[in-house]
Formats: structure tokens, C-alpha cells, sequence
């Protein structure tokens, strides 16, 4: 797992930012625990998978995405 702290990123305090990235689900069940402790904080956790490893679900959802991504706005 590989944490990246940059406080400066966000107003200068180093523990205002929680970074990491993630290749195992050790990892990232380690870095969810991370984050739940860290409520005044930003935090991104980047998952890091194969690119074959993914669900029929999750193909589906991107093709959405990806479709809503070339649509005009929708004004609320």
C-alpha cells in the first residue's frame, strides 16, 4: 500500500489529506479502516485491479457512464 500525505494540497495541513493506493484487498481493507478514523480529513483511496477483472455489472455500468459522459448537461 502506498499512503500519500500532501496537506499541502489542502490548505497546508498535512492532516487534513489521506491519500493511498491500494493493490491487494488487504490493503485496501487496511486503508478503509485508515479513512474511518481520519473523519476531518480528505481522503482518496485509489484501487488499483487488473484490467480483466471486473463484473458483467460493472461493464454495464460504464457503458452508461460512458454514454451519460457524451450527453449535453442536464440543467437542474
Amino acid at each position: 500500500m502506498h499512503n500519500a500525505h500532501g496537506g499541502n494540497a489542502v490548505g497546508g495541513d498535512p492532516d487534513s489529506l489521506f491519500a493511498v493506493r491500494c493493490r491487494t484487498e488487504s490493503e485496501f481493507d487496511a486503508a478503509l479502516e485508515e479513512a474511518k478514523g481520519r473523519e476531518d480529513a480528505l481522503c482518496f483511496i485509489e484501487v488499483v485491479v487488473d484490467k480483466d477483472d471486473c463484473s458483467k455489472e460493472l461493464l454495464e455500468w460504464g457503458s452508461r457512464v460512458a454514454a451519460a459522459n457524451g450527453r449535453a448537461p442536464n440543467p437542474q
